[in-house]
């Protein structure tokens, strides 16, 4: 199962894919946004098919108190445009300051602006894409249920009690600890 970040700008579109695991997002490319947003929307519909993606990740830029800002505004009609024609889901995630990430990325890399100005988006668009599969695999590690394997245990099973030492104390690392017994 793949997973397509998605980085929507108003001069660019970043993409971002997920590896086969759904365990990390690289970049793909960026699309240049023309007049037509149908145009972008195809390119996507190409990547879902040829990727076999299951969902789309779109970032929807937010203001630092969390308030759905002119930018998420303005991306909103593009989003349900997305949820209209894409034959996938489409989720959406909190995606503050991405692009500075990106950038400074960019520069620690030590690749000059100028250069990597047309990869930003994509980059941007990896790190929204990471940031949610980072929280998705999070949310299946807590649903599993414990497993039993040699050094642990599971809610079942009953811990092993530290050797006491003498009454109403037990050894540990060498010390003594009180306990009530």
């Amino acid at each position: 199962m793949r997973y397509l970040g998605v980085d929507l700008g108003s001069r660019r579109v970043g993409i971002a894919i997920s590896d086969s695991l759904a365990r990390l997002a690289h970049p793909l490319r960026v699309i240049t946004r023309t007049q037509s947003f149908n145009l972008v929307l195809d390119e996507i519909a190409k990547d879902i098919k040829e990727f076999e993606i299951d969902t789309v990740v779109i970032g929807i830029p937010r203001t630092l108190s969390g308030d759905h800002g002119v930018s998420a505004q303005s991306i909103g009609s593009d989003i349900d445009r997305m949820k209209q024609v894409l034959s996938v889901k489409i989720e959406t995630i909190d995606e503050r300051f991405t692009t500075k990430i990106a950038n400074g990325y960019l520069r620690d890399s030590g690749k000059s602006q100028r250069k990597g100005r047309s990869r930003i988006d994509a980059m941007a668009a990896s790190i929204i894409l990471q940031s949610w599969l980072d929280r998705k695999n999070l949310d299946n590690v807590r649903a599993q249920p414990p497993r039993s394997e040699a050094g642990s245990f599971t809610s079942n099973e009953v811990r092993a009690q530290p050797p006491r030492s003498e009454a109403g104390s037990a050894t540990c690392n060498g010390g003594s600890v009180l306990t009530s017994g």
